[in-house]
C-alpha cells in the first residue's frame, strides 16, 4: 500500500470540515490486487434540464470478466469501486435494473457494496449522485428536498434507457428500486408514498434532537414556498415494481393513506438501534403501514451507517461517526446478510 500525497489527506480533511454524510473524497491511496473482475461500471453525466439539476449517474452491471492482473486501482474514504471496472463488455442478454438513492449528502459509490453483489447476481444497479445533496456539493436547501430524489430517478431511468449503450442491456418489465436513509424513502416513493414536509416540520418542533431534523436549521425556507405543493405530490413511477429500503428516512413526514396505497411488494431492513433514524417512528412504521411490507430487524446494534462501505484505514480515522461500529457489530456480515436479502427479494419480486 502506499501513501498519496499531501493533497490527498487535504482533501479528506476539507471533507470532514464540511460535516459531510458520505465522504468521497478521491484518494491516490492505492490497494495491488490481483483477480478476475465480473462487473462492470459506466459512469454517465446526464442533466435533467427542465430543472437544471446535474445527474451524474453510476451504472453497475455484469460483466463477462476480465483477469485484471497487479493494477492498482484508486479507491476513496470507503472501499468504493476495488471491485468493479469501467470499459468491461457487458454479459450477454438482458439483466433487472435496481434504481439506487444514496443517503443525505453521500454518493452512489459509497454503496458499492450493494451495487457489485447485486451485478454479480445477474443484476444492473443505477446510482444517482443528488444535485446539491452529495458530499462534495451540498446546501441545506438541497438536503431537505428529498421530493426531487424520485424524480432524478425516474429521469436518469429515462436517460438510462435511451442511452445507446446502457438502454439494450435491461430488462425493462424488470425494473426495481433501492436506497438508503433519504435514499429509502425516494425508493418507497417511487412506488407511492408521499411526502409532505409540514408533517415533518411539525415532527421535528417536537422533536428537535433527533439528529436528522438538525438538517433543517440553517434552510432559507422562503426560497423552497413554491416547492411545498410540489412536494406533496405523487412521484410514483409505475416501471418500479418491487422497493428494497435500507434504514429509510422521513418517517414522520409521509402521508399515512399513500403508504396503504402502495401495491408492489417491499422490504425494509434496519437496525433497532439506529442513532441517526429511529427505528420505529421510520422502517417500522413504514412496514406496518404497506400492505405487503416485509420488516427486517437487525438486533446485534447495526447503527444507521451500517450500510455505507467499509472504510479504508484513512476514513476510519477521519470519520469516526460514519465508519466505527458498535463492538458487536460486524459491518461485512451485515452487508452479506443485506445483499443476500435484497438479491433473493428481487430475484423473487421481479419474475
Amino acid at each position: 500500500m502506499r501513501i498519496g500525497t499531501g493533497a490527498t489527506v487535504l482533501c479528506a480533511l476539507m471533507a470532514v470540515a464540511i460535516g459531510v454524510i458520505g465522504a468521497g473524497c478521491s484518494s491516490a491511496v492505492k490497494i495491488e490486487r490481483a483477480e478476475t473482475i465480473s462487473v462492470g461500471r459506466a459512469v454517465r453525466a446526464y442533466y435533467d434540464a427542465a430543472r437544471a439539476r446535474r445527474l451524474t449517474t453510476t451504472v453497475w452491471y455484469p460483466a463477462k470478466g476480465v483477469a485484471r492482473g497487479w493494477e492498482a486501482p484508486s479507491v476513496n474514504m470507503f472501499h468504493g469501486n476495488v471491485n468493479s471496472r469501467e470499459g468491461l463488455e457487458p454479459a450477454a442478454g438482458t439483466h433487472p435494473l435496481i434504481l439506487f438513492s444514496h443517503g443525505a449528502r453521500g454518493a452512489a459509490d459509497n454503496y458499492s457494496w450493494f451495487a457489485e453483489a447485486l451485478a454479480m447476481k445477474g443484476f444492473m444497479v443505477m446510482g444517482v449522485d443528488h444535485h446539491h445533496d452529495t458530499w462534495h456539493s451540498s446546501t441545506p436547501e438541497g438536503t431537505v428536498s428529498v421530493w426531487e430524489r424520485p424524480r432524478d430517478l425516474s429521469v436518469a431511468l429515462d436517460m438510462v434507457l435511451a442511452d445507446t449503450v446502457l438502454g439494450p442491456l435491461v430488462d425493462r418489465a424488470r425494473i426495481g428500486a433501492a436506497g438508503h436513509s433519504s435514499g429509502g424513502y425516494a425508493a418507497l416513493a417511487l412506488a407511492g408514498a408521499r411526502y409532505d414536509i409540514l408533517r415533518m416540520a411539525e415532527y421535528c418542533a417536537r422533536n428537535g434532537k433527533v439528529p436528522a431534523c438538525r438538517f433543517g436549521e440553517d434552510v432559507k425556507w422562503w426560497g423552497l414556498l413554491k416547492e411545498l405543493d410540489a412536494s406533496r405530490g405523487s412521484f410514483r413511477d409505475d416501471r418500479v415494481r418491487a422497493v428494497f429500503a435500507m434504514a429509510p428516512a422521513m418517517g414522520d413526514g409521509i402521508v399515512p393513506e399513500s403508504l396503504k396505497e402502495i401495491s408492489v411488494p417491499v422490504v425494509i431492513i434496519a437496525g433497532e438501534k439506529d442513532e441517526f433514524v429511529p427505528f420505529a417512528d421510520n422502517a417500522k412504521r413504514y412496514a406496518e403501514a404497506i400492505p405487503k411490507a416485509e420488516l427486517v430487524p437487525l438486533a446485534a446494534g447495526e447503527g444507521h451507517y451500517v450500510f455505507l462501505d467499509q472504510c479504508t484505514w484513512m476514513g476510519a480515522g477521519l470519520i469516526e461517526e460514519l465508519c466505527a461500529d458498535a463492538t458487536d457489530v460486524d459491518r461485512a456480515a451485515a452487508h452479506r446478510t443485506t445483499a443476500s436479502r435484497a438479491a433473493s427479494f428481487f430475484s423473487g419480486a421481479l419474475k
